[in-house]
């Protein structure tokens, strides 16, 4: 699978491999996808509005990469798991 930064978590890299495997193989080593991923969903000092921006380029990436909506290929309740933990 993919080449996961050793900074991310478990957590971070399941759910980001999860993602790749109900989405398109050429995203597991994607590095602006893991750039864009990381920052938006596990950057925890960002500002809502900054986060929000960058979940916005999250989900035109993928849509424009790869032909996904990323809310169909997410495990959103994965993340909430892992965030309310």
């Amino acid at each position: 699978m993919a080449e996961i930064p050793d900074s991310w978590n478990s957590a971070e890299a399941d759910l980001f491999e999860d993602m790749a495997r109900h989405g398109s193989p050429e995203m597991a080593d994607d590095g602006m996808l893991q750039l864009l991923f990381d920052t938006a969903l596990f950057d925890m000092e960002l500002s809502p509005a900054s986060r929000d921006a960058v979940l916005d380029s999250l989900y035109d990436y993928v849509w424009d990469e790869y032909h996904f909506d990323f809310d169909e290929i997410f495990d959103w309740e994965g993340y909430r798991e892992w965030y309310n933990s």
